[in-house]
């Protein structure tokens, strides 16, 4: 059993200006030290939050549904996947401020009464939320191991009706069995300009108490057959 966590913050930003804080552990001026009562100007943040997803639901709870579709089913997607994606709470929930998918190696049969033999879960965000420009952020704690493929991509909202490759896709990232094997990464289709960067950043080793495990925002876990 493999589990992705997403220790989310999962951000969108645009160009604005951030509201101050409030609540009751700002400081008000008279409280400071005379000191500190004319601090100097500082430059404000050119970002302004515009959505985002703290996956704060109930315990146990599957995301949001007003932000988030949870696809389900097993055709390949295209990358020989052999799993089952469900909308079962055992293959993805929220758990204390953090989205969790697992990717279990079970016995699942479908509508059909076909056999898988893995099951795990994907999400996105079609017809929710989209944006053309901005900052996406997110922090995913992932599992390792062959045959896993934990991802976080965006697609053009023309996928209806131009499909893949066609509507371009953005992976942020992508980890195929190995975190030090991670990628960064953009695609566009063959009639426009491609572009693509690689990256192979270096992660430090899990601890062993670990589990052992638009642009449109998607999060999948796929198990693939080689």
């Amino acid at each position: 059993m493999l589990t992705l966590l997403l220790l989310i913050s999962l951000f969108q930003w645009s160009v604005g200006r951030p509201h101050p804080p409030t609540g009751e552990n700002t400081l008000a001026a008279k409280e400071l030290p005379p000191a500190q009562n004319n601090p100097a100007p500082t430059k404000p943040s050119p970002w302004t939050l515009e959505w985002s997803d703290e996956f704060n639901g109930a315990e146990g709870s599957v995301p949001d549904a007003t932000k988030w579709i949870v696809e389900t089913g097993a055709n390949g997607w295209g990358n020989h996947e052999l799993e089952y994606y469900t909308n079962r709470v055992q293959n993805i929930q929220t758990q204390a401020g953090k989205l969790v998918i697992t990717a279990r190696r079970e016995g699942y049969s479908d509508e059909q009464g076909v056999l898988f033999g893995y099951t795990s879960a994907r999400i996105k965000t079609l017809h929710k939320f989209e944006q053309t420009y901005g900052r996406f952020e997110a922090r995913i704690q992932i599992p390792r191991g062959q045959g896993i493929w934990p991802a976080f991509w965006m697609l053009g909202n023309d996928i209806d009706s131009k499909h893949w490759p066609a509507c371009g896709e953005i992976d942020i990232m992508e980890s195929i069995g190995d975190p030090a094997g991670s990628t960064a990464r953009s695609t566009a289709p063959a009639t426009r300009l491609r572009t693509a960067s690689r990256a192979t950043p270096t992660f430090p080793q899990p601890r062993q108490s670990t589990p052992p495990s638009t642009s449109m925002p998607s999060i999948g876990h796929p198990t693939r057959s080689s």
